[in-house]
């Protein structure tokens, strides 16, 4: 848990009374400057009531309503109830820049008197934010709980490149340069599987550190691109096996060593190699198990 500051509050207040307010300046200052002081900001709300019936009798509810709330709130603060920090749980990629800039509260300000619910969606709203949870620690903290989304891939489609999560959405940030190791991966519908994919590469984590690149082909399977532009086409079904398989040769047999272009394995029983001119021509069977 880290925390942090939020901008003093400006010591302007309005000091021009309407004429509602004239007229109900004597008994709001008996509801909220004795209740507090005498029972505390935890009384406000009794205040808040008593002091919405009158109101009602009185023939101006909502206006009356509202600058009763609001000298019920500032009382409370001059109660101890004021905002002095803020704690916040889980932050790691966003800034608190962009915190403080999205909850826009001041150091000073009535604790009580913030819609919890509209800082939470403010929150949600931050590019990096999953979930976010707000609650009030009395007198003066709000404790700010973070659910940050985690980069999963990088993700190309029609000539633009975006950063995606673990769900498979978007995550807009400009600057990709920090995310250049993850994987690259091509397709429409390539984000919806991404998640499948990473999980079949950190199978075999030799193998898949030299994965730079995957392509969804036909909205079926995958090929990889391998570190010596060797491609590796996955079969529709069973690609755990055959990645599996992959990974056995080239540990034990050297086989991405070899002058080998393109490892088909889409046939179950079966791994096509092709060479480059001056390697391996044609194409070479290799039964499971097999080194060619």
């Amino acid at each position: 848990m880290s925390s942090m500051n939020p901008p003093a509050r400006s010591k302007k207040r309005a000091s021009a009374k309407t004429g509602t307010q004239r007229r109900t300046a004597g008994w709001r200052s008996l509801l909220t400057r004795k209740v507090l002081r005498r029972g505390g900001a935890g009384l406000g709300a009794a205040s808040l009531l008593l002091g919405g019936v009158l109101l009602w009798e009185s023939g101006v509810p909502q206006r009356g309503w509202d600058e009763l709330r609001v000298e019920v709130m500032e009382q409370s603060a001059e109660a101890g109830m004021a905002l002095q920090d803020l704690l916040v749980v889980g932050r790691n990629r966003t800034s608190q820049a962009e915190l403080l800039a999205a909850l826009d509260v001041r150091q000073g300000q009535p604790i009580l008197a913030y819609d919890l619910a509209d800082l939470r969606d403010r929150l949600a709203a931050l590019p990096w934010v999953a979930e976010a949870s707000v609650g009030r620690r009395l007198p003066g903290s709000l404790v700010i709980e973070l659910r940050e989304r985690e980069p999963l891939a990088l993700w190309q489609n029609r000539g633009k490149v975006t950063l995606i999560d673990r769900n498979g959405e978007a995550v807009p940030v400009r600057d990709l340069r920090q995310f250049a190791a993850l994987p690259l991966i091509v397709g429409p519908d390539a984000p919806g599987h991404a998640g499948q994919l990473v999980h079949l590469l950190d199978s075999e984590p030799d193998l898949g550190r030299l994965v730079t690149a995957a392509v969804r082909v036909g909205g079926r399977r995958w090929n990889l691109r391998l570190l010596g532009d060797i491609d590796v086409q996955l079969p529709e079904s069973g690609e755990k096996a055959a990645y599996s398989q992959l990974a056995r040769l080239a540990r034990e047999h050297g086989l991405l060593e070899r002058d080998v272009r393109i490892i088909d394995l889409r046939l179950p029983d079966r791994m096509i190699l092709h060479g480059i001119p001056g390697g391996i021509e044609g194409e070479q069977d290799s039964k499971p198990g097999q080194a060619t």
